[in-house]
């Protein structure tokens, strides 16, 4: 996590531009507050203080965070169009992942976890 202008420039550019991007950096006060500094948080930090939530909530804000984190990469110059997919390729596998066994563990508490499948379309599909 290294300081770079540019970054600065994209929070300003979303603010300013993106209603979305607004919101999100809104209701992510100390991730825009490092934004805000110049900094972009590592892809693998995201997540770290939401491991101990419900599912439904843990991939909502994973989500959320995840939005902000790449666009402003995005904006800023900082990700380019591969590390972009990649990213959102990854959340979808982890988010589907997550689900599917969250899923089963619900309704078959004590079932093993087989037999489902997911084909995988979009964003899914593009880091495969």
């Amino acid at each position: 996590m290294l300081f770079d202008p540019r970054i600065i420039d994209a929070v300003a550019r979303a603010r300013q531009w993106s209603s979305f991007l607004s919101m999100l950096l809104q209701r992510e006060p100390e991730m825009a507050a490092m934004l805000e500094n110049g900094v972009l948080p590592e892809l693998h930090s995201l997540a770290r203080d939401l491991a101990d939530m419900p599912t439904p909530r843990r991939l909502r804000l994973e989500r959320r965070r995840l939005a902000l984190r790449v666009a402003i990469g995005d904006l800023a110059g900082c990700d380019d169009l591969t590390a972009v997919t990649h990213a959102l390729s990854d959340f979808a596998d982890r988010a589907l992942d997550s689900a599917i066994v969250t899923a089963i563990a619900e309704r078959t508490p004590d079932a093993p976890l087989q037999g489902f499948t997911a084909i995988a379309l979009g964003k899914q599909a593009a880091g495969n």
